[in-house]
């Protein structure tokens, strides 16, 4: 026969118990997320993670921004990447990505 595991909870409600489950699930799940490249719709990038993920060099998106093709964005004097513009701007392009 196996044996039974049993944990007991003190000062705990049912309720309690369930936000914290709840809780450390969206942590994982967001971790799980980045981890697969996949971003929400208002995540901002740096130069350098936006070129990371187009698998470009640092001169090149440079010239991609000047041409149009990629739209950055200055905040507090910091040069950032809307994704969900990225996206839209290079399928407008017919960026390929490799």
């Amino acid at each position: 026969m196996g044996t039974n595991n049993i944990t007991q909870l003190h000062n705990t409600t049912p309720e309690d118990l369930k936000i914290e489950i709840l809780n450390g699930v969206n942590i994982l799940l967001s971790e799980f997320k980045k981890d697969l490249g996949i971003y929400e719709q208002n995540t901002y990038l740096t130069r350098n993670e936006i070129a990371k993920m187009l698998k470009i060099s640092l001169p090149t998106l440079r010239k991609n921004v000047e041409r149009g093709i990629i739209p950055e964005i200055t905040v507090a004097g910091r040069v950032l990447y809307n994704l969900a513009d990225v996206k839209a701007a290079l399928k407008k392009a017919n960026w390929r990505e490799d």
